[in-house]
């Protein structure tokens, strides 16, 4: 064998060897709720068209898992097995990519692949589901159409490379809108190449129609499919949207190439940033070699077949970066389920008679029981306990405090009952609120509409009796959020959102309200300061009550 063959093994094995480590630490983690639906859907995969409960995404990750559940066991382990391999896949994708260009170049992009930036190596162990299918995908749709194009141009190509090209470019699309501006790059180039004899296209648009078929449909039927791309929303509007996304282009950016990197997919809490220099160093780096890429193929002559194809890699990435700004991230349809699956999305949030299954046995991110019970005890209310084989079920709930609300009118623009308007009280120094007289209260809720600056991530809620003395009543820390349990809308939920907290005071006489920023300087607004008046124990979710209800085991209440 010539050494060039030895040259994509050799990546591969590289590739192993670095991404070994990252693995071995992946199969002690838990599975995400993303995950868990990817594998339940290899279990059932004539279930959904979709990825279970979005209006996007296809089932494909789940197709390629269920040869391998059925070869090995239907776990965690396997279904972690099927990601290593995906992002694994993204080695021979750079290399064929690369070989089409320059047989020279293509070594080199298969290492790059197999040493990546931190966010390829978190893809590598640890991705979202849809990502790597994706990118996959997006590198077939790019790397066929540059096989296709000179047998176009010289009036050759078959149908069935052109079926096979518009059945891959529908499946990215069904998969991820991510792969759109590939689908769109690849199809110039076919478009370019068919000149004079574009009517024998049509093979491939059809394929692409109709593998692309479940997400288009589900689009007509039902415009929640489209609000993954949608450039306004109830938070943002498109030019609100904008403005705060083009100012911060340099960090996806930046992330991309190793500035910094997410500890977990898709979570801007937790980051590792890299020194100045180191960063600094790789934006020049990679600023150079695009750069000298463009160049490059932007001077070489009209026959320079490896320039044409590299200007439509490079138009592919410029068009990734003119799109990226635009689709909003923050719908319900787009929440990624990066810890504790579903009580965070808005349609648990606003959901009734929701329940918590916690099963002690099985690997999660979610709390033990003991530690859920405990955390319920200190937010206080009222709910019920039962068992279901090895699973505990805690529903029933009943809050601390009704749902009845009164605005506090002494707090201005956050107190007139409408929560589109709102005040900006200082960064740093704490804001009181004073009531118009002292009285019983059940809680107070804090709540902030603003799409960016809304309540402080650190901070400390304060009440008075007399308007001189206050106590602190609820504590909330940045990247502390998941240990602390709310109650929201009527049930118990680990709130990772800072736009709302409601804080129980059991009854206690309330003069003043007060927020305090803890060694936080942001900014921060709040729209409104609703106060709950107080209830009968029994009416109020009380635990310690004389009402006459049926118990459960342990001596937990039921509402």
């Amino acid at each position: 064998m010539t050494g060039r063959r030895w040259e994509l093994p050799l990546a591969v094995l590289v590739g192993v060897f670095v991404r070994g480590p990252f693995w071995a630490e992946a199969l002690r983690m838990p599975i995400d709720g993303d995950g868990a639906i990817i594998g339940l859907m290899a279990r059932h995969p004539t279930w959904s068209a979709t990825m279970w409960g979005q209006p996007y995404g296809s089932p494909v990750e789940a197709w390629i898992a269920v040869p391998l559940f059925a070869l090995l066991r239907p776990d965690t382990a396997t279904l972690r097995l099927v990601y290593f391999l995906l992002g694994l896949g993204l080695i021979p994708a750079a290399y064929a990519l690369a070989r089409s260009l320059d047989p020279r170049a293509a070594l080199p992009a298969a290492v790059l692949m197999a040493c990546p930036s931190p966010y390829f190596l978190l893809l590598a162990a640890l991705p979202p589901p849809m990502y790597p299918s994706a990118l996959l995908l997006a590198a077939a749709v790019l790397g066929l159409a540059l096989r296709l194009g000179p047998p176009l141009a010289g009036g050759t190509a078959g149908r069935a490379g052109l079926v096979l090209w518009g059945g891959l470019a529908g499946l990215a699309l069904w998969t991820h809108l991510m792969t759109a501006t590939a689908v769109a790059a690849a199809g110039w180039w076919l478009w370019r190449h068919a000149d004079g004899r574009r009517a024998v296209l049509w093979p491939a648009a059809a394929a692409l129609l109709l593998a692309s078929a479940p997400w288009w449909g589900r689009a007509l039927a039902d415009p929640q499919a489209l609000e993954v791309v949608s450039v306004s929303g109830r938070r943002a509007g498109i030019a609100a949207h904008l403005g705060g996304t083009l100012s911060r282009l340099y960090e996806p950016v930046g992330g991309l190439l190793g500035t910094h990197v997410p500890l977990v997919a898709d979570d801007a809490e937790h980051v590792l940033e890299a020194s100045g220099l180191a960063a600094a160093a790789v934006m020049i780096a990679y600023g150079l070699a695009l750069v000298l890429a463009a160049r490059r193929a932007w001077r070489a002559s009209t026959g320079d077949e490896g320039a044409a194809r590299g200007r439509l890699l490079l138009a592919a990435a410029g068009l990734a970066l003119l799109a990226f700004p635009f689709p909003l991230r923050s719908s319900a349809a787009s929440v990624r389920f990066l810890h504790y699956p579903l009580p965070y999305l808005d349609e648990v949030r606003f959901a009734k008679d929701v329940a918590w299954v916690l099963t002690p046995d099985v690997p999660t991110d979610l709390p033990a029981p003991r530690a859920f019970e405990e955390a319920l005890t200190r937010a206080g209310g009222r709910w019920r306990r039962d068992e279901a084989g090895r699973a505990i079920v805690y529903d029933g709930f009943v809050p601390p405090f009704g749902p009845g609300v009164e605005a506090l009118a002494s707090a201005g623009a956050a107190g007139d009952g409408d929560p589109a308007t709102l005040v900006r009280p200082s960064p740093t120094d704490p804001t009181t609120f004073a009531l118009a007289a002292p009285r019983e209260l059940d809680a107070v809720t804090l709540f902030s509409s603003a799409s960016a600056e809304r309540l402080p991530r650190s901070m400390d809620v304060q009440v008075s009796a007399d308007g001189i003395t206050f106590e602190t009543v609820a504590r909330r820390r940045r990247r502390g959020e998941r240990e602390d349990l709310r109650w929201v809308n009527g049930h118990p939920q680990y709130v990772l959102d800072h736009d709302l907290i409601a804080v129980p005071l059991g009854g206690h006489v309330v003069a003043a309200v007060r927020v305090v920023p803890v060694l936080s300087s942001d900014p921060w607004t709040l729209s409104e300061v609703l106060l709950h008046p107080a209830l009968a124990p029994c009416a109020r979710g009380s635990r310690r009550t004389t009402c006459t209800t049926p118990t459960r085991p342990m001596g937990r209440p039921i509402g």
